[in-house]
């Protein structure tokens, strides 16, 4: 997880939100010109809702490897660590299933996608109250109150726009940091307990 720390800001950006503006502006240009990929417009759909998991994935990951490196820096609570993490395997299996599996398998059931996503949006919440708390804390060296973060918060809720102001701050910290991962260091110094 450590690459994502490293990634600059287009990089990340590219990553996470604008491999999936890209496909869908193919797409619907292919949709136009065409009528659609190999003449089936539910193809179309299922690409399209594809790269859009992907990218919500690699977003995900993202928030990962930040929520978790930066409590390594400055200890929160290992409660509130663990919601994180649920949050986040939560949203990744059901962005999978809802936007993969479901259509594949022409499943779909109103209540459990209302409640799902209720979860899912609560706990994505969350994990940007979580992230923008320890990235904020860490660059403070103390523990902040929401009024010292909440511009953070924002930025991580509207991450598209965000990750520009947020990645060069998380670069910043992880830079020369032992545990994220350096290609030239020697292959008996990569193993870690």
């Amino acid at each position: 997880m450590g690459i994502f720390l490293r990634l600059k800001h287009w990089q990340a950006f590219l990553l996470t939100f604008g491999f999936f503006v890209f496909t869908t502006i193919v797409i619907v240009l292919d949709d136009v010109s065409n009528g659609a990929i190999y003449g089936d417009p539910d193809m179309s759909l299922r690409a399209l809702l594809l790269f859009q998991t992907i990218c919500l994935v690699f977003a995900n990951f993202w928030r990962y490897a930040i929520g978790t490196r930066l409590h390594k820096k400055h200890y929160y609570n290992s409660f509130m660590l663990l919601i994180f993490r649920w949050c986040l395997y939560f949203s990744t299996l059901f962005n999978t299933a809802r936007f993969v599996v479901f259509p594949a398998i022409d499943y779909f059931d109103g209540s459990f996608n209302m409640l799902a996503s209720v979860i899912w949006l609560t706990g994505g919440i969350y994990c940007d109250y979580f992230a923008a708390r320890l990235l904020n804390s860490v660059e403070q060296q103390r523990d902040v109150s929401f009024k010292e973060f909440a511009g953070d918060f924002f930025a991580f809720i509207l991450f598209p726009i965000g990750v520009w102001w947020l990645q060069p701050r998380i670069n910043k910290i992880f830079d020369h940091d032992d545990e994220v991962y350096n290609p030239d260091t020697p292959l008996d110094q990569h193993v870690t307990n």
